[in-house]
């Protein structure tokens, strides 16, 4: 085998092997780590019905009708769905130029502030009614409407009124949807990616 100045390669190579791992050894070293967790919150709206009514009794008082109580022949009824989020309003033996009404209140039950995005009224109760939107409740401002931001905890209340026109049928169905679109109020007033289609109306 041959020497380098009397010392065998093989000697020298492995000399040097052995000086690497010594070296790796004393390395010291340690790993960091940084665990991440996110919780996101929750937008969630509920609705729900304080009153009702129509305003057929004092109608006729102020007509100065001797007993006002027997013009009491149609009548309306608001009914919460059990998950808060439609309610279902019927009207019976309606005329026109009878106000009816139904109390909303709608209220943020989730974790973060949300905005209106969109109040729209659809159907064929529109054709013929003079009135089908909302009015102001006790503070004297309509809150259901676009652009309305409730904080989680916060709700508001306006009043859902319908009064038919003289177009309207005798023995006739008029049917009408309210739809209430809202969204994360960061976002407002960008389109939802995604809006399901709404019930088929008179379904």
């Amino acid at each position: 085998m041959k020497s380098l100045k009397g010392i065998p390669v093989v000697f020298i190579a492995l000399a040097a092997v052995l000086a690497l791992a010594g070296a790796a050894m004393a390395l010291w070293w340690e790993s960091l780590i940084i665990d991440v967790t996110v919780e996101t919150g929750t937008l969630d709206a509920q609705l729900s019905v304080h009153n009702y009514g129509d305003n057929e009794i004092e109608l006729a008082t102020q007509m100065n009708e001797s007993n006002p109580e027997v013009k009491d022949v149609s009548n309306i009824t608001c009914t919460l769905s059990e998950d808060g989020k439609s309610v279902m309003v019927y009207v019976n033996n309606a005329y026109p130029s009878i106000t009816y009404f139904c109390e909303i209140d709608l209220k943020n039950t989730g974790t973060i502030p949300f905005k209106i995005y969109s109040v729209s009224f659809s159907g064929n109760l529109t054709d013929v009614a003079e009135e089908f939107e909302f009015q102001p409740g006790d503070d004297g401002v309509i809150d259901i409407a676009n652009g309305t931001q409730l904080e989680p905890g916060d709700e508001v209340v306006d009043i859902l009124v319908i009064h038919l026109s003289n177009d309207a049928m005798e023995d006739s169905t008029y049917v009408g949807q309210v739809s209430i679109v809202v969204e994360q109020w960061n976002e407002y007033p960008t389109p939802p990616r995604t809006l399901l289609p709404p019930p088929e109306l008179g379904g």
